[in-house]
C-alpha cells in the first residue's frame, strides 16, 4: 500500500495567472498614464480614482502571485495514506496548514455534484458540473476548525474539497485511490 495524492492542476492555474498578471499590467499602465497626463478632476475625485486603481493593481497582483506559486509548485491538496487522510488547506498550499483525519474518524467519502451550469459557449448540449469531494467525519472532530478562520468549506461534520482546481477527479479515480490505500470497503463510492 502506498500513499496517493490529489494535486492541484497546473493547467487550471495558468489562465488565472495570465488574467491576473494582465490586469495588473493594465492597471499599472493606467496608473502611469494617469500621472503623466492627469485628467481634469477635482482633488477628491483624483484620490478616489488613484485608490481604485491601487486596489485593482493590488488584487490582480495578489491573484497572479498565488496562481504563480500554484503553477510552478502543483501543490498537494489531498493525501491518502493507509492510516489517515490529510487535507492541506493553506491559500499558498505550502503544506504547513493541514487537517489530519484518521480513517477510524472518517464516516463517509463521496463525490458530490454541487451545481450544474449551462455552457452557453458550446454548440452542443453540454453542461458544466461543479463537483466536490465530501468527507464526513465523526461529530465534534472538526470543532477546532471554522470556515472563516481556516478558509475551508466546512459544515458541521462535513468537509468539502472542490474539485475544480484538482487534476481529473472522477468516482472511478476516487474508488481506485481508496482501494490502493486499502480502505475502499468502508465507503459507498
Amino acid at each position: 500500500m502506498s500513499n496517493c495524492y490529489f494535486k492541484m492542476s497546473r493547467l487550471k492555474s495558468l489562465v488565472p495567472f495570465i488574467a491576473g498578471f494582465s490586469c495588473m499590467l493594465v492597471g499599472l499602465l493606467g496608473c502611469l498614464g494617469f500621472f503623466i497626463s492627469p485628467p481634469k478632476l477635482e482633488f477628491g475625485e483624483f484620490l478616489v480614482a488613484c485608490f481604485l486603481i491601487f486596489v485593482m493593481v493590488f488584487c490582480c497582483g495578489f491573484a497572479a502571485f498565488i496562481n504563480f506559486i500554484r503553477l510552478f509548485k502543483a501543490p498537494t491538496i489531498l493525501e491518502f495514506t493507509p492510516n489517515e487522510l490529510i487535507y492541506y488547506y493553506s491559500i499558498f498550499h505550502t503544506g504547513r496548514k493541514k487537517i489530519v483525519l484518521p480513517w477510524d474518524k472518517v464516516v463517509d467519502i463521496s463525490l458530490e455534484v454541487v451545481a450544474v451550469v449551462d455552457d452557453k459557449l458550446s454548440l452542443g448540449d453540454d453542461r458544466l458540473k461543479v463537483s466536490c469531494i465530501e468527507i464526513v467525519v465523526e461529530d465534534n472532530f472538526l470543532a477546532n476548525y471554522s470556515m472563516f478562520k481556516n478558509n475551508i468549506f466546512l459544515s458541521g461534520n462535513k468537509l468539502s474539497v472542490l474539485c475544480g482546481d484538482l487534476k481529473t477527479v472522477t468516482p472511478t479515480v476516487l474508488k481506485e485511490t481508496l482501494e490502493q490505500v486499502g480502505v475502499q470497503e468502508r465507503f459507498r463510492i
